[in-house]
């Protein structure tokens, strides 16, 4: 029921070095000034600038009001009670008190190698918790029409909805994922009376695949079109609507038989582009499948929830801060707004889950609020079970300025033209640089490099806010995309298949882990290298954070940053021509864990590694 707070805000890892540095510091206040703070309550970042460690509070700033001392005194009084005490002895090499009022932690590099052995041993695994282990969600997107095309817009509602399930399943959550789909309405009329008035019915058995959508997205154009500026166009839609309707409910009639063949022909090509967008689905739901909810909404208006008003039934949202909507209009047929209701009582009875999370563009945010309450009012749902993750609008560039995307009026570009266009730069990059690819390699590499590179703009921009999308960087290998990190990890990994002989898995096994990391620790550590270990132990963090807030964006300056520091530590530090084995193995190493949070973050995102480009 809320928009500002996830569901999971409180899904806190409790074993996380960073909270327990949060305890540390909650521990010393009560000791020195009988301060009761939580650990949440304690901010604890990253500094921006490493040279301040890897930790830093501003917490004397905080209290120095409160405890009517200088902040300086008061992170100094902190340092030394901290510093005294044995707590996390062997984590933290240094605690101390900084500029006006901070205190700043450095983790110990012994430490940090030793944490080393759990990325080798973990694997895939690395960065996952337990702390959703025997609760259920679900996780509504996509929400596509089938008589249209695929369009940026529902990239972006795929993307986040697909990461979202990843990173609740990689902390344990069983998930269910669904999606509602158009398969009746006026949307569906428009597209039928536009085929039946230019007698293309065979079209429909004719074409398959996006030749298909191509027709009908065309006709639908055409449709709105004539029911837009024809008034008689309009009545004939509307009837026809209706027949749909009925025909549907009846299931028998060539009209019946057309709208069936055409609705089943376009849920096969959804399959094929869920595949491709790497996402499935649990459950399908349907417009044609959702009672119309009259009976619910008669119930409500017994029970006070709505009203009645000029004829119609109504919800009067202004008295929980809302806006007024229509459920049963004046001439007695219920609205979409009643289909939701019926949509909520389905999906309750079709799985036992805590908490559904609905995708939606941010547009629709209002609509979701009145939703919401009305079903908390009637107890369909409890207050808080239900929660709207919101997106914002995708721009295409075009003609030096930015129009937003819109199938109504037929200037869209679709999803398939957009993976295309991408496909075809990937191959022109291949081409300038590739070594012996054969030509069913280069269509793999540039398909997987190419869909990765369009998810990860959708996901690295805050979810709420818009973006300004731009090709030309999407696909670019050099700076904040997708084609940089998989092109990092499948660097990585050559240099360990160099440095194991050819060896086609190239990982450590635990026993030459655990024997790298006993000398490893007594090894001359470069900045470079030191860098990659100061990195490494935040990637869990950061899984904990994304999934809490349901913001995969978080993952990707990480990603992006743990990449540029390999690639640092790749161009000036010799790892296969290091001076001695000891030295060697332990870079080895360094280039096996990096590769491997790579992995494991590019899966959050829903993109795909390769181990050559």
């Amino acid at each position: 029921m809320t928009y500002n707070k996830s569901p999971f805000s409180g899904l806190i890892n409790q074993f996380a070095v960073k909270y327990q540095i949060q305890l540390l510091i909650a521990r010393a206040l009560k000791r020195l000034f009988e301060i009761e703070l939580s650990a949440e309550e304690i901010e604890v970042k990253h500094p921006q600038k490493e040279k301040f460690g890897d930790y830093s509070t501003n917490i004397g700033m905080v209290l120095a009001k409160r405890l009517k001392k200088s902040p300086r005194e008061v992170a100094a009084l902190l340092e030394k009670s901290i510093g005294e005490g044995e707590e996390l002895e062997g984590v933290l090499e240094s605690v101390e008190a900084a500029g006006e009022g901070f205190l700043n932690f450095k983790l110990s590099r012994r430490w940090l190698i030793k944490q080393l052995k759990e990325v080798i041993e973990r694997g895939d695994k690395f960065g996952s918790t337990q702390l959703g282990k025997g609760k259920c969600e679900m996780v509504e997107f996509c929400q596509a029409n089938t008589n249209k095309h695929f369009h940026v817009g529902h990239l972006r509602n795929i993307s986040l909805g697909e990461s979202l399930c990843r990173l609740m399943e990689f902390n344990g959550f069983k998930v269910w994922r669904t999606n509602y789909q158009g398969d009746i309405g006026l949307h569906v009329a428009k597209t039928i009376w536009a085929i039946l008035k230019d007698g293309q019915e065979d079209k429909i058995d004719q074409l398959l695949g996006e030749e298909l959508m191509d027709f009908l997205s065309g006709i639908y154009v055409k449709g709105a079109s004539a029911y837009r500026e024809d008034e008689n166009a309009r009545e004939e839609i509307d009837d026809l609507n209706k027949r749909i309707y009925e025909a549907r409910e009846k299931r028998e009639g060539e009209l019946y038989d057309l709208w069936e063949k055409m609705r089943r022909k376009a849920l096969d090509y959804f399959d094929v582009l869920y595949k491709l967008l790497g996402t499935h689905f649990d459950k399908l739901y349907f417009d044609s499948d959702v009672v119309a909810g009259r009976e619910d909404v008669l119930e409500g208006l017994k029970q006070g929830v709505f009203e009645e008003s000029d004829g119609a039934i109504i919800f009067r949202g202004e008295k929980y801060g809302l806006h007024t909507r229509v459920f049963i209009n004046s001439r007695g047929v219920p609205t979409y707004d009643a289909k939701d209701i019926r949509l909520a009582k389905i999906k309750a009875e079709d799985f036992n889950f805590e908490h559904s999370i609905l995708v939606t563009a941010e547009e629709h945010k209002e609509y979701w609020r009145v939703i919401f309450k009305v079903l908390e009012l009637l107890k369909i749902i409890n207050r808080g079970s239900y929660f709207h993750r919101t997106y914002g609008f995708v721009n295409l560039g075009r003609e030096g300025r930015t129009m937003k995307m819109s199938s109504r009026l037929g200037n869209v570009v679709t999803l398939v033209d957009l993976i295309r266009e991408a496909e075809l730069r990937i191959r022109g990059y291949l081409d300038e640089n590739r070594k012996k690819y054969t030509s069913e390699q280069v269509m793999n590499i540039a398909e997987k490099v190419a869909v990765g590179a369009l998810k990860y703009s959708m996901l690295k921009i805050e979810p709420e806010k818009s973006i300004a999308f731009n090709l030309d960087k999407s696909v670019s290998f050099e700076g904040d995309s997708a084609p940089y990190l998989q092109y990092t990890y499948a660097r990585a990994r050559s240099v360990l298949r160099k440095g194991f002989a050819g060896d086609a898995a190239a990982n450590f096994s635990l026993r030459f882990c655990s024997h790298t990391i006993e000398r490893a620790v007594n090894c001359v550590v470069t900045e470079e290298a030191d860098a990659l270990l100061r990195a490494f132990y935040k990637f869990p963090e950061v899984v904990n954070d994304a999934t809490r807030f349901l913001e995969p964006h978080r993952l990707c300056p990480f990603l992006f940053g743990l990449a540029q520091k390999f690639n640092v530590f790749y161009q000036k530090v010799p790892v296969l021509k290091a001076e001695d084995k000891e030295l060697r193995d332990f870079r080895l190493l360094l280039t096996e864990v990096a590769s491997q949070i790579l992995k494991n973050g590019l899966y959050l995102l829903g993109i795909e590694v390769l181990e050559e480009m």
